[in-house]
């Protein structure tokens, strides 16, 4: 489940990579954020290692208004509107996961994404 869950979080970092990049030039701003450990029921269905995993950790995640807290920050805050195409992490911008900044990674992401939504490549404005 931990794999699958990463690979989830990878892709949806590409596709807003790719998505502030789409709108760039415009007033749109999009920020990829990571709120950190936060005590969600995420792993109410777990077996195995991720149960176990849960149980001994589970207790130092953050409270769930403190992600509550760290997206409407970053939604409202001045610092975010003049910029686009950022990774947050907690409360810090940082370089996201090198496979996220990868073009032939998002590419295949974008055309897979086209193809299962039958959606278009068209330049938004």
């Amino acid at each position: 489940m931990l794999a699958s869950y990463a690979q989830a979080k990878l892709c949806v970092i590409m596709h807003g990579l790719d998505l502030a990049e789409r709108l760039m030039g415009s007033t749109v701003t999009i920020h990829c954020l990571n709120p950190g450990y936060i005590r969600t029921n995420l792993m109410r269905y777990s077996k195995g290692f991720e149960r176990m995993f849960d149980r001994i950790f589970g207790g130092r995640a953050a409270p769930t208004w403190v992600g509550g807290e760290r997206i409407v920050y970053v939604a409202l805050d001045s610092q975010y509107r003049e910029i686009s195409g950022k990774y947050i992490y907690e409360d810090m911008l940082l370089d996201p996961n090198p496979l996220a900044m990868n073009e032939g990674n998002v590419v295949r992401l974008m055309t897979l994404s086209q193809q299962m939504t039958g959606l278009t490549d068209t330049k938004v404005v």
